[in-house]
């Protein structure tokens, strides 16, 4: 596992065919990724995957 610290606008690349942009949401706790990719690359929330995965069992 990679932890980084980025501050609003700042991006990072993941190969080189991914970006990921941070943007903070004003007043809150929350932030806000954009990422960039190949549209041959699922991008899936964890939460989604999990809940996909619970409903079959």
């Amino acid at each position: 596992m990679l932890i980084l610290t980025r501050n609003h606008g700042q991006t990072l690349k993941i190969g080189n065919d991914i970006t990921v942009t941070v943007y903070r949401v004003p007043n809150s706790n929350q932030v806000r990724l954009v990422i960039d990719a190949p549209k041959n690359i699922n991008i899936v929330r964890d939460d989604a995957v999990k809940r996909v995965v619970d409903k079959a069992i």
